[in-house]
């Protein structure tokens, strides 16, 4: 193989290269004093031609009566081929090589050729490095002072107030307005826990069971507009803007409120009966409800 890979780069059509194989014991010397020059002229005229050796090395190991045994052949000859300078011979062996893979020669013409193309292409060139930016001055009116763009955006920017998380509070509160209905769901421990919320959300809840005394569960709609009546649209729009502004979206309300109120008893205070409360707790507890009720005027 190195013997043809050396000849190969000097093989052009005017120029005949032939392989000559001795007896491994032999030189031609040696042959010619052992054996006779004659003999030795008719192994130089059995000397294998340059092609053929290109066939035979490039086909070792290759069953050709098959598409993979044909296509390994042409593989191996490949990077023999390539060694012949560019001229008739190449374009000659090209086609034999063609015929033997039987596969047509402009296909493997372009196979070939187009690899060599790509691996002689130049690398594409870099991309042009962009220009600098340059900070732009900026004239502010009434001072007579420039002040560069980079100064200016080195400047405190004003930060508005962040929103603030929705409590456990907020949701339940909110979710009963929205959906009054669940109000029948809850248990009458949850109802006294909610009844005793301070501030704003106590006095959604005491005006919602009021509401839903008289009304019975309502839409959202019919609820704020009860709510504007009384004054208490403010509080609840701002529930309700707490929870938009998170982008958080309402899936399952009764599940949803289920958790508030649980996560509510939880943090509860101990005078406050929880699920699991002893009857003691559970009487007293209900007799402050009925307080709160007579107190709000509700009936049942």
């Amino acid at each position: 193989v190195r013997a043809l890979e050396a000849a190969l780069p000097h093989a052009t059509e005017t120029r005949t290269v032939r392989f000559l194989f001795l007896p491994t014991e032999h030189d031609p010397d040696s042959f010619v004093r052992e054996l006779g020059a004659d003999a030795f002229e008719r192994c130089v005229e059995g000397a294998v031609p340059l092609s053929r050796q290109l066939s035979t090395v490039a086909g070792e190991g290759c069953d050709l009566g098959t598409p993979e045994g044909r296509a390994r052949m042409l593989k191996q000859a490949h990077p023999l081929w390539r060694l012949l300078p560019d001229g008739l011979l190449r374009r000659q062996l090209l086609g034999e090589l063609a015929r033997q893979g039987q596969m047509p020669e402009s296909e493997l013409q372009s196979l070939w050729l187009g690899e060599a193309a790509a691996a002689a292409a130049p690398p594409p060139p870099a991309p042009a490095e962009r220009p600098r930016w340059q900070p732009k001055a900026e004239w502010k009116a009434g001072k007579g002072d420039w002040k560069s763009r980079r100064d200016r955006d080195a400047e405190p920017r004003p930060v508005g107030p962040r929103a603030v998380p929705p409590t456990p509070t907020d949701h339940a509160v909110r979710l009963l307005l929205l959906h009054s209905d669940l109000w029948e769901a809850l248990s009458e421990e949850d109802r006294t826990l909610l009844h005793e919320l301070p501030g704003e959300h106590g006095q959604l809840i005491h005006w919602l069971e009021r509401h839903l005394t008289h009304h019975g569960a309502s839409p959202w709609a019919a609820v704020q507009g009860g709510l504007a009546a009384e004054g208490l649209e403010g509080p609840a729009q701002r529930l309700l803007r707490s929870v938009q502004a998170l982008g958080i979206e309402e899936h399952d309300a009764a599940g949803d409120l289920a958790r508030a109120v649980a996560e509510l008893r939880q943090r509860a205070p101990a005078a406050l009966p929880a699920t699991g409360a002893t009857d003691e707790e559970r009487r007293r507890a209900l007799e402050a409800l009925a307080r709160l009720r007579e107190r709000h005027g509700i009936q049942g």
